[in-house]
């Protein structure tokens, strides 16, 4: 009787194992798209491409020559519910604020990323000619399309998904099972199964198919971010290049990006030393005649690093997912194959 009863436990922990397998598509399909947009909403994240519409606001008024605090009045048309508020009291604060202020301002209050917000305050230092083209260019940069992000979603949840089942087996449904043919013959078996057989495919999808995409798409990120920043920044260099900008006015307008080479940056804007002006914020020190050839070198730099990089998450994302659940049917294959051979002994053995 004990082994029948360890059999319709078997059976039942399969029953639920069957069950979560069959929610998990529809939980992906349907519920986390609806819980990605309620995080954006609780945790008052940026919807995608809310900077591009900031910063295109904030030209158009500088280039129509109202006051910066306007362009809040324009921006509480497009916001999300959660972001009026921050905006509105942003209006009280900077009612009477010059327009760098005003950036540095959207930085803080999450409207504009903070390196992003750094530099258009540097743009608008030099002027709001420069100001205007500068946020028409930074609108325009690289950025990825709705469906890499889509895809990352639905393949980073899927990841995450697996690693939870294989976590509920290995937590709930196999020490049960092992607890509950404890006076048998069989328990030996099970027990050395447990351990050796669900230990490696638990850490596996927990560790290498959770943390080891959120890492490699972090790194990734940072490599085509620079690449971006870069060409902004050369950008930024060669409108102030243009408009006969000094170079002690540039160094000036520089050190909100590098506060801590201020020192260095006054130096070489006081002694119009371009090349290491350039060389104190990272841009290497590129030739004064050499600037527009930079300029595009650096913006197709970006727009390349940003289409491999979106290549990478479209197909790689979903072989690594493929593997995953390679691995995971491996694992539990191999489980199963291994009670039932255990099974069918005790069987043979039992006098029946």
């Amino acid at each position: 009787m004990r082994f029948v009863t360890m059999i319709e436990e078997a059976m039942r922990a399969g029953l639920t194992f069957a069950i979560i397998l069959g929610g998990v598509p529809l939980v992906l399909c349907l519920v986390l798209p609806w819980s990605w947009w309620l995080i954006h909403l609780v945790f008052r994240m940026r919807p995608r491409g809310l900077d591009l519409q900031v910063m295109a606001t904030v030209a158009h008024v500088v280039e129509a020559g109202q006051a910066p605090v306007t362009a809040c009045l324009r921006m509480l048309s497009f916001l999300p519910a959660n972001m009026r508020r921050r905006v509105r009291r942003m209006m009280d604060e900077t009612a009477e604020a010059s327009l760098p202020t005003f950036l540095a301002v959207c930085g803080t209050t999450g409207l504009l990323p903070q390196r992003l917000a750094r530099l258009a305050q540097a743009a608008a230092l030099l002027g709001p000619e420069i100001a205007v083209r500068w946020l028409a260019t930074a609108g325009r940069r690289p950025q990825f399309s709705a469906r890499t992000q889509r895809l990352a979603m639905l393949m980073v949840g899927v990841l995450v998904a697996l690693a939870g089942i294989m976590t509920f087996l290995s937590v709930i449904i196999f020490p049960r099972l092992v607890t509950s043919t404890q006076g048998l013959k069989v328990h030996s078996v099970l027990l050395d199964v447990y351990s050796t057989g669900i230990t490696g495919p638990v850490l596996v999808p927990v560790v290498l198919f959770c943390l080891l995409p959120v890492l490699v798409w972090t790194i990734l990120e940072r490599w085509r971010s620079r690449a971006v920043e870069g060409h902004l920044r050369l950008y930024l260099v060669a409108e102030a290049v243009r408009c006969g900008a000094s170079e002690a006015t540039l160094a000036t307008a520089l050190q909100v990006l590098c506060p801590h080479q201020s020192a260095r940056l006054e130096a070489a804007g006081g002694a119009g030393d371009l090349p290491g002006v350039m060389a104190a914020v990272g841009l290497g020190t590129t030739p004064t005649g050499q600037l527009e050839h930079a300029v595009r070198c650096a913006e197709r730099l970006a727009w390349r690093r940003t289409r491999h990089l979106s290549a990478l998450v479209e197909v790689g994302l979903p072989m690594l997912t493929a593997v995953a659940v390679g691995t995971m049917a491996t694992g539990i294959w191999q489980i199963l194959t291994n009670l039932l051979v255990a099974i069918n002994a005790q069987m043979e053995q039992a006098p029946w």
